[in-house]
C-alpha cells in the first residue's frame, strides 16, 4: 500500500462512495438561530436524531445510529471533562470539534482497513447574542464547515445537513412526496424539534 499510493487514493474514493450511499436514506436536519436561541428541526419519527451535548451546545446526526451514539457520547464526555477541569464557560464547540471529534473521524476514515464513522453531524452553540451563534457541520472524513463569514460568503444564521450533497432539493422534495403524500398536509406530525435557548435550558417537544 505504501509502495503503490494510487491504490490508497482509489480505496479512499471507494470508501467515500460507500459512505455516501449509506447516508442517502437519512432525513435532513436544519438548525436556525433566532432571538431566543437556536431551533433544531428534522423529519421522521422512528428514532431520535437531536441531542443536547452541554449547556449551550446541541447536535443532530444523519447516519448509522450506533456511530451517531458513539460520537454523541464522545462529545458529552469531552465537554464534561473540559467543564470539570476548567469551567463551564471554557467549554467551546470550536475546541470540541476541531481538536477532538474531527481528528478522530478523519483518522477512522483514512484507515481503510478499519470501519469509518457512518455519520454526518451538525453542531450548534448558542451565543450570548444571535450574531454570536455558531453552527458547525462535521463530515464523516473529519472536514468541518462553519456559518462564519468569508470573502465569498456572508455570515449565516442557519445551517443544514443533508443525506446527500448531490441534487439536494430534488431528492428532498421527491422523498417527501413519495413517503408522506397525505401526512405532508400536517408537517408538524413529522417533525422532531429541539429548542436550545439562551438561558441554557432545553425545551423538547415530542414528535
Amino acid at each position: 500500500m505504501i509502495e503503490e499510493p494510487y491504490r490508497w487514493v482509489e480505496a479512499i474514493a471507494n470508501r467515500r462512495e460507500y459512505i455516501e450511499g449509506q447516508l442517502a436514506p437519512g432525513s435532513p436536519i436544519a438548525a436556525l438561530g433566532y432571538r431566543e436561541g437556536i431551533l433544531f428541526i428534522t423529519l421522521g419519527q422512528t428514532r431520535q436524531k437531536l441531542f443536547e451535548i452541554y449547556d449551550r451546545i446541541a447536535m443532530g446526526g444523519i447516519g448509522h445510529p450506533g456511530d451517531i451514539e458513539r460520537l454523541r457520547m464522545a462529545a458529552i464526555e469531552l465537554a464534561s471533562t473540559e467543564g470539570f477541569t476548567r469551567s463551564a464557560g471554557d467549554v467551546s464547540l470550536r475546541r470540541l470539534a476541531h481538536y477532538s471529534l474531527s481528528p478522530v473521524m478523519k483518522s477512522a476514515f483514512e484507515q481503510i482497513y478499519g470501519p469509518p464513522y457512518l455519520a454526518r453531524m451538525l453542531f450548534a452553540e448558542v451565543g450570548a447574542r444571535p450574531e454570536e451563534d455558531l453552527f458547525l457541520r462535521v463530515e464523516y472524513d473529519g472536514e468541518i464547515a462553519s456559518n462564519g463569514a468569508t470573502y465569498a460568503r456572508a455570515r449565516q444564521d442557519f445551517a443544514v445537513v443533508f443525506n446527500s450533497q448531490k441534487q439536494i432539493v430534488f431528492r428532498a422534495c421527491a422523498h417527501l412526496r413519495k413517503k408522506h403524500p397525505r401526512q405532508i398536509r400536517r408537517p408538524v406530525d413529522l417533525l422532531e424539534r429541539t429548542f436550545h435557548d439562551r438561558t441554557q435550558r432545553i425545551m423538547r417537544e415530542p414528535s
